[in-house]
C-alpha cells in the first residue's frame, strides 16, 4: 500500500519535469532556505602603554600644554578610560586611551608633586571590563630661583639715585647676583621661592627698567629690593659668560617637587652649553656657559634664557616635558673696563650714563673710536644742550688751579640742577667722563693762544652745540673768538669736541658751510677748521676729570 507521503513527492517530481519539457514554473516557499556561516570568532583586546609614554611632568612650567598620556590598544571597540589615582584615590578620569591631562584634579586644582598610577581599562558595552594597564608616572615642580653671572669680563654698575635721592649711590657690584625669585620679606618663614602661599606660580622678575634707582623694598634695611629681582649687569664687548643657576623645587606646604622616581635633566637654552652636571635636583646648580657672547659689541642686549627638562623613560630614551623657565636678564657692552684716576664710588659705570651710550651705539661697534664717534654725536645732537652764547661760562665743571684739576659736577648736570646751557668746559667734561665710564680713555685739553688766555684766538666758522647755523662770532655780543677752549684728546693724538661742529667743506673762513663733527679729527686738521690762526695755538693739560 503506497503512503500519502511518496504520492505527493512523486507529483511534485513529475511537474518539475514537465516544466523542464514545457513552460518555466514557479515554485512559493514558505520560509527562507537556511544559509551556512562562520562561527563569530572571540577578539582578544591588547592594551599596553605607549612606548613613548611620558613618565613625569610639572604642570605648572610657562607653557606647559598638557600631559599626553596614552596607551596603545588593538583589535577592540571597547570604549577606554584612563583614571590618574595615588595611593589608591582616582584623582582625575580621561576619557580615551589617548588622551591630554592639564594637572588637575576633578576638582580643578593643581595636582601636587608625587608619583601616579596611570591606569587604563577598556570596557565592554555592559560595563565589565575585558582589559587593563597601568604606567607609573611622577608629577614634578621644576623651578630656578638663582642666576649669578661669572666671568673676568665683569664690571661694576653704580645706580646714581635710589629712591630718587642725590648721590644715593647703589653699586651692583660684580659678583652680585643678578637675577633671583625668592619669597617676599613681608610673608611668613615658611613661605617659598616658586610659589605663592596658594599655589599660584611666583611671577619671575623681569629686567629693572629704571635706570636711576634699583628696586626699593620698605621692609629692608636699606630700602632696596633683595629678594626677587633681575638687576644689569656690564661686561666688557666679546665677553664669554658663565650662569651658575641654582635649581628649586619646592612647593607651597613646603612639600619638594624634585623627582623622586623618575631622572630629570635640565637642558640649556639656545646660546648656553651646559658643562658638567646636568641632573634636576633640589638646590643643586648647574653651570652653562656662553657658546658665542651675548655681548659682541656695546649696547643693550636683554635675553630671555629658555631653560627646558627632559625625563628618562625606562628604555633610557630622553623625552622633552612640555613647557619651561626663563630668567630674562639685561646685559650691557663696554669697550673695556673704566678708565678713572680713582677707584672709589662714584668713580664707576652709572647705569643711566651706560644705558644712554649703549642707545646711541645700539651694537654697531665695540671699537673705541667708533664709540667715541657716537658719543660725541649724541651729546652734540641729542641731548638738547645749549652753548652759553652771553658769556660762554660753565656751569657744571670746576678747576682747581688754573685750568688744572677740572672737577665735573656730574649729579648735578644728570639732573640738569642749572638747566641745559654749558660752555666747553661743560661739555669735555661731558665727553671725558661719559667715554670714561665705558672704558675709553679719553682726557681734557685747553687751547690757548700762545701769548696767553687773555689774548684769545680767533675763530672761523662753527655751530656751537643746540645751533642752528654757523657764525664766526657766536656770542651775543659779536666777539668772534675764545679767550680758551676745552677740547678732548685720546691717547692716539686724535682731537675729539662734543662743544661745535666745524666747517669740513675746505674753506671754514667763509660760507657754503658742511656740518663736520669733531669725532677723531688730527689735530692740525682741527684747529685749521677751528681758527683762522691756528699756528697761534697751543695745547695744555692732559687729565680725566672728577667727577662728584
Amino acid at each position: 500500500m503506497l503512503g500519502g507521503g511518496s504520492i505527493s513527492r512523486s507529483l511534485v517530481a513529475l511537474a518539475a519535469l514537465a516544466g523542464c519539457a514545457g513552460e518555466p514554473s514557479t515554485t512559493t516557499l514558505t520560509h527562507a532556505p537556511p544559509v551556512a556561516t562562520a562561527p563569530v570568532p572571540t577578539l582578544r583586546a591588547s592594551l599596553r602603554p605607549a612606548d613613548d609614554q611620558l613618565v613625569a611632568a610639572d604642570p605648572l612650567l610657562d607653557g606647559f600644554d598638557g600631559w599626553p598620556i596614552t596607551f596603545e590598544v588593538s583589535a577592540s571597540r571597547d570604549r577606554c578610560e584612563i583614571a590618574l589615582a595615588r595611593d589608591g584615590t582616582t584623582l582625575r578620569r580621561l576619557d580615551g586611551c589617548d588622551a591630554r591631562w592639564d594637572g588637575r584634579d576633578e576638582s580643578g586644582d593643581i595636582v601636587a608633586p608625587g608619583a601616579l598610577v596611570a591606569t587604563a581599562r577598556l570596557v565592554r558595552a555592559d560595563g565589565s571590563e575585558r582589559a587593563r594597564a597601568e604606567s607609573a608616572l611622577e608629577v614634578v615642580r621644576l623651578g630656578i630661583d638663582c642666576v649669578q653671572l661669572e666671568g673676568p669680563s665683569r664690571v661694576p654698575l653704580l645706580y646714581r639715585a635710589t629712591a630718587g635721592l642725590r648721590d644715593g649711590w647703589y653699586e651692583v657690584g660684580s659678583a652680585m647676583v643678578p637675577w633671583q625669585l625668592a619669597r617676599d620679606a613681608s610673608e611668613g618663614a615658611d613661605a617659598v621661592a616658586l610659589e605663592l602661599a596658594d599655589g599660584t606660580p611666583r611671577a619671575l622678575p623681569a629686567p629693572w627698567d629704571d635706570v636711576l634707582s634699583p628696586p626699593l623694598d620698605e621692609r629692608s634695611d636699606d630700602g632696596v629690593e633683595h629678594d626677587t629681582y633681575s638687576l644689569p649687569t656690564a661686561w666688557i664687548a666679546g665677553a664669554e659668560i658663565t650662569a651658575r643657576v641654582r635649581l628649586a623645587s619646592i612647593v607651597a606646604g613646603g612639600i619638594e617637587g624634585a623627582p623622586r622616581d623618575v631622572e630629570v635633566r635640565v637642558v640649556a637654552p639656545e646660546g648656553l652649553a651646559i658643562e658638567g652636571e646636568d641632573r634636576f635636583a633640589e638646590g643643586a646648580e648647574i653651570f652653562a656657559r656662553t657658546t658665542s657672547s651675548p655681548v659682541p659689541a656695546v649696547g643693550r642686549y636683554d635675553v630671555a634664557w629658555r631653560f627646558t627638562f627632559e625625563a628618562r623613560r625606562g628604555d633610557g630614551a630622553w623625552q622633552r616635558i612640555p613647557g619651561a623657565t626663563t630668567p630674562a636678564l639685561r646685559l650691557y657692552g663696554l669697550v673695556a673696563e673704566p678708565v678713572f684716576d680713582l677707584d672709589r664710588v662714584p668713580y664707576r659705570a652709572w647705569v643711566d650714563v651706560v644705558d644712554r651710550i649703549a642707545t646711541w651705539v645700539d651694537g654697531a661697534s665695540a671699537d673705541e673710536r667708533e664709540v667715541a664717534a657716537a658719543i660725541v654725536e649724541g651729546i652734540y645732537t641729542t641731548m638738547g644742550l645749549r652753548y652759553d652764547t652771553a658769556r660762554g661760562a660753565s656751569f657744571y665743571t670746576d678747576y682747581a688751579t688754573d685750568f688744572s684739576g677740572a672737577t665735573f659736577s656730574m649729579q648735578r648736570f644728570e639732573e640738569r640742577a642749572s638747566g641745559s646751557v654749558v660752555n666747553c668746559s661743560d661739555a669735555a667734561s661731558i665727553l671725558t667722563a661719559y667715554a670714561n665710564m665705558v672704558g675709553i680713555d679719553l682726557r681734557y685739553h685747553i687751547l690757548t693762544n700762545v701769548a696767553g688766555a687773555q689774548v684769545g684766538f680767533d675763530l672761523n666758522y662753527i655751530r656751537a652745540i643746540g645751533g642752528t647755523e654757523f657764525d664766526e662770532t657766536p656770542f651775543d655780543s659779536g666777539r668772534g673768538g675764545f679767550r680758551y677752549h676745552a677740547i678732548v684728546g685720546s691717547r692716539d693724538g686724535r682731537t675729539w669736541d662734543a662743544t661745535l661742529a666745524v666747517d669740513g667743506d675746505g674753506t671754514p673762513a667763509a660760507p657754503p658751510h658742511l656740518p663736520l663733527l669733531v669725532q677723531g679729527l688730527e689735530p692740525d686738521v682741527y684747529l685749521a677748521a677751528l681758527s683762522s690762526e691756528p699756528a697761534r695755538i697751543r695745547a695744555d693739560y692732559d687729565e680725566r676729570v672728577r667727577i662728584r
